[in-house]
């Protein structure tokens, strides 16, 4: 079954240059295979103003394995393969990335330490850069802290939500 999805937005006013609306819309067709693959193409209003496929791409994705994006304004692709097992009663999850814009590959490994924190390792093949990153909760306090080993940033993250208001 194929699914299609319009989307638009109009900005109605702008100060600076008086009323003249700024229309934008893309179109989304997905198409499910029997195997568990979706076609996705979208098509950017870019593309019927300008007579090019300006703003379109193309994808497929395998839910749980694969993913992988054309964009034809930009001739590139970004290929995802990721995976997951159970590693010593532990949920491991790992993912690799080529993105042919900037020539990229990136490959990230995550562990699932307890219910409450993870813990993840990503290299950077390209900047041979390394980031070391976890999730933890703690009395009710999310904390993120993140360590690239390249340039020994740190930085620490935390949310915690009040009333129903998160606090950052």
């Amino acid at each position: 079954m194929t699914k299609v999805t319009a989307k638009g937005s109009a900005k109605i006013a702008d100060v600076k240059s008086g009323f003249e609306p700024k229309l934008s819309g893309s179109v989304t067709l997905v198409n499910s295979l029997e195997n568990g693959v979706k076609v996705k193409g979208v098509i950017s209003d870019k593309a019927i103003k300008t007579s090019s496929l300006s703003g379109c791409s193309l994808s497929l994705e395998k839910p749980g394995s694969l993913s992988a994006v054309y964009s034809f304004d930009s001739k590139t692709t970004k290929v995802t393969v990721f995976g997951k097992s159970v590693v010593a009663d532990k949920s491991v999850k790992g993912k690799i990335s080529y993105n042919q814009k900037g020539d990229a590959w990136t490959g990230e490994g995550t562990v699932t330490i307890t219910d409450d924190i993870d813990v993840t390792a990503s290299y950077n093949l390209k900047d041979k850069e390394a980031v070391l990153s976890s999730c933890l909760t703690l009395n009710g306090i999310g904390f993120e802290p993140e360590y690239n080993l390249k340039s020994k940033d740190f930085s620490l993250s935390a949310e915690k939500e009040i009333n129903g208001i998160p606090l950052t």
